[in-house]
């Protein structure tokens, strides 16, 4: 594990990003229908929220092996947990710069999204926002399943309690 750690570490150094590629986003609902939609939720304080990352927008044949963000959280709460969905391994905090790997290629699912990671935060009650940033030393970029460097676009803004601007306000079909 070490060495396939090190392995992505040395891919993210050594190597520059091709053009923009795939759309990274934060979601709450799984069915919402297009990657980017900003959508509102209002959870209680002491609630749960349980937030995907997803990636979409895959040049046809490609896939995900590994990637670099961090969250920009505005609202109140604290991360509980994340889960690597990739599977494989994640390296450092969300909230700070992390870097997931998968220990083999992971494509999109039928509606052309990759699940890479599921986050869950206790919710305070204080109003604001998540998105997606790069992080903060690799940027905004993942490796695709031929192990080259793309960097992603990023997406929506969540509203935690709040309206986002240029976002929905109505909740995402499902919630």
């Amino acid at each position: 594990m070490k060495l396939a750690a090190a392995a992505l570490l040395i891919m993210l150094s050594m190597a520059g990003p091709s053009p923009a590629g795939p759309t990274v986003d934060i979601v709450t609902v799984l069915e919402e229908p297009e990657p980017g939609d900003m959508v509102r939720h209002d959870p209680a304080a002491g609630e749960t929220l349980k937030l995907h990352l997803v990636f979409s927008d895959f040049d046809p044949g490609s896939g995900l092996s590994g990637c670099a963000f961090r969250l920009d959280r505005t609202f109140g709460g604290t991360l509980l947990s994340m889960t690597n969905l990739l599977p494989g391994l994640v390296i450092g905090d969300p909230e700070t710069g992390c870097m997931l790997s998968a220990f083999e290629c992971v494509y999109p699912d039928t509606s052309g999204r990759v699940l890479a990671a599921e986050l869950l935060y206790v919710c305070s009650g204080e109003p604001g926002t998540i998105g997606v940033a790069p992080h903060p030393v690799e940027g905004g970029v993942l490796t695709d399943c031929d192990v080259a460097l793309v960097e992603w676009e990023g997406g929506g803004r969540l509203g935690i309690g709040r309206d986002v601007e240029g976002g929905s306000s109505e909740q995402a079909p499902g919630e």
